[in-house]
């Protein structure tokens, strides 16, 4: 329910193109924006977490029952005096299928296609399409295995480890997700105790990211605004449109035909 795709000249790889595909998740960014903290043991059952977080956002199992949606966000890029804006837009339709666009000024610059265990990278710019293979594709399954309406993280990851802390007088629970995929480090999550909702993301030695901001859309509650700092760049993604249950055609999981000299 997340989507943030942040890619240099059209390109990504590796862990870079886990990276950009997550924050589908879509969060990327990269100090840490809390201190360390001493973790004691939850209060909770990993199952009893997942049900009162999927109660939280989706009380009315309008995103778990969903057949497919559409989300598009503007995400802004800025350092000192110079600013950049683009569109990300995600498409999923049941059981698997994802498609991730980033545009420029209206422009498709480059997308991402995952279909029943494939997928490909399209390169408007440079006019080719690419099958993603090997580790890069498992990496993207288990981005986008995140952000189904029916996944869990015990169906998701290899392993979970459950604990709490307290950052900032606020307390949370702290997942630490294990894919057991070839180069994807951990992923770690800092739920809310109190809402019962994502507030931090982090990629291990790769992102820190947290959501400022969720809104109700469609009857689901969602996060809308993602803060994020790297090297100074300072990345901020809204939500500007979300629709569950839209019409897509299942060409758009399917790798396209560039016509040459586009």
């Amino acid at each position: 329910m997340l989507v943030r795709l942040v890619m240099k000249k059209g390109m990504v790889s590796g862990i870079r193109r886990m990276t950009a595909a997550l924050s589908l998740v879509g969060l990327m960014s990269g100090c840490s924006m809390f201190s360390a903290v001493e973790e004691r043991p939850a209060d909770i059952t990993l199952e009893e977490l997942e049900i009162k977080k999927q109660q939280a956002m989706d009380p009315q199992d309008r995103f778990k029952e969903a057949q497919s949606f559409v989300q598009r966000e503007v995400l802004t890029i800025s350092k000192w005096f110079f600013s950049a804006q683009c569109t990300v837009e995600t498409k999923f339709k049941k059981p698997d299928r994802f498609r991730l666009t980033t545009y420029m000024e209206g422009r498709p610059l480059v997308t991402i296609i995952y279909n029943a265990g494939k997928a490909w990278q399209v390169n408007y710019q440079e006019n080719k399409v690419e099958a993603i293979s090997g580790s890069d594709l498992e990496q993207l399954r288990v981005v986008f295995d995140l952000n189904r309406p029916d996944s869990t993280y015990q169906s998701t990851f290899q392993s979970v480890d459950l604990t709490e802390c307290e950052i900032d007088d606020h307390e949370y629970y702290h997942l630490h997700c294990v894919s057991g995929v070839e180069g994807m480090p951990p992923i770690d999550f800092y739920i809310s105790k109190k809402s019962f909702m994502t507030k931090r993301l982090v990629i291990e030695g790769v992102s820190d990211s947290l959501i400022e901001r969720y809104a109700l859309e469609d009857d689901v509650i969602i996060p809308q605004e993602i803060l994020g700092e790297q090297d100074g760049v300072t990345t901020r993604s809204k939500v500007v449109y979300y629709k569950l249950n839209a019409i897509i055609n299942d060409n758009e999981f399917l790798p396209p035909t560039l016509k040459s000299g586009r």
